[in-house]
């Protein structure tokens, strides 16, 4: 079997969101290791 159709949908609009968040320097919703994310503050100064 594949993903349903809302399933899919749930997936991309999830990534749009996380994508969301990291562009405002803020770290996604359910991330894991936050902690330990050294590339988001590398990032944010570059953005």
């Amino acid at each position: 079997g594949g993903l349903t159709l809302p399933a899919i949908e749930h997936q991309a609009l999830e990534t749009v969101a996380q994508l969301a968040s990291l562009i405002r320097g803020e770290m996604p919703f359910g991330a894991v290791n936050a902690t330990r994310a050294t590339r988001l503050q590398k990032w944010k100064h570059t953005a």
